[in-house]
């Protein structure tokens, strides 16, 4: 999806209807309410993935002790290391 202003955005018209209707009831123009929409999946995949504090691997953050616990069986992550919350 564009940054910037939506440049184009191709959908049926039955949801675009529900779409304008969704951003009525919201008091939100229909670039707000892609925007919204855009945002909360975007929350929620930043939210699931994580980084090893030692090796800097990506992985899901419900991982991450497994990973700790198998790769790493001898280290400890640094102090300054602060957990993911679940």
């Amino acid at each position: 999806m564009p940054r910037g202003r939506w440049a184009s955005l191709t959908v049926r018209l039955d949801l675009y209807e529900r779409l304008r209707s969704l951003a009525a009831s919201r008091g939100a123009t229909m670039d707000e309410l892609l925007r919204q929409l855009v945002g909360s999946v975007e929350a929620e995949r930043s939210e699931a993935w994580t980084r090893c504090p030692l090796c800097g691997a990506r992985l899901k953050a419900s991982r991450l002790e497994r990973h700790l616990e198998r790769v790493h069986p001898r280290r400890q992550p640094p102090a300054s290391w602060q957990p993911p919350s679940s």
